[in-house]
């Protein structure tokens, strides 16, 4: 079994102990419920599940320094034909993080390089908080980063009418804005 595997076999151990933990806590909360009002906290629901979540943490830092990275061409906006995301070189990436510019809330990247003159992603995502561990791959030179508000909106819209749509808000905000 390679390392891989064995990351993955435990990952899925500990999805299994995480969903048994949560239905524990749901099963502790209605038994602890005066009027709708729960006694246990936010900060007792995630310290009682601390232990695993940090596990899978690392274990994913873990996996994604090993993968073997599938390469492919960014995805592209329909408006403009531009990539959707940010690149940066993985020095920018990184100082961006140690300066605090970037946190994981905010998002997530995946690694990149140029390959035969054209900059092509990987399949292997990097998160502010891999600098600040040290998990830096050494076989790629950017970054392309995704904000999480247009992550949400990349895989929210669905239909060519919605996005036509946005698209029309955006030209009359442009006109609007070239206007005044």
């Amino acid at each position: 079994m390679t390392r891989i595997e064995k990351i993955e076999k435990r990952i899925k151990e500990l999805d299994d102990i995480l969903e048994k933990r949560q239905k524990e806590w749901w099963s502790m909360k209605d038994k602890n419920t005066t009027f709708s009002t729960f006694t246990g906290s936010w900060e007792e629901y995630c310290k009682y599940r601390e232990p695993e979540i940090s596990e899978v943490i690392v274990l994913e830092r873990e996996k994604r320094m090993l993968m073997t990275p599938q390469l492919s061409e960014p995805m592209k906006s329909d408006l403009d034909g531009k990539v959707i995301g940010d690149l940066f070189t993985i020095k920018e990436f990184i100082e961006n993080c140690e300066d605090g510019g970037f946190i994981d809330y905010d998002g997530s990247g995946n690694y990149a390089k140029e390959v035969n003159g054209k900059m092509m992603e990987s399949n292997i995502s990097i998160f502010p908080s891999d600098i600040k561990n040290k998990s830096i791959r050494v076989d790629f030179t950017h970054v392309l980063w995704y904000n999480r508000w247009l992550k949400k909106l990349i895989y929210s819209v669905i239909g060519q009418h919605v996005r036509f749509w946005i698209w029309r808000l955006f030209v009359r905000i442009k006109v609007d804005q070239q206007n005044s």
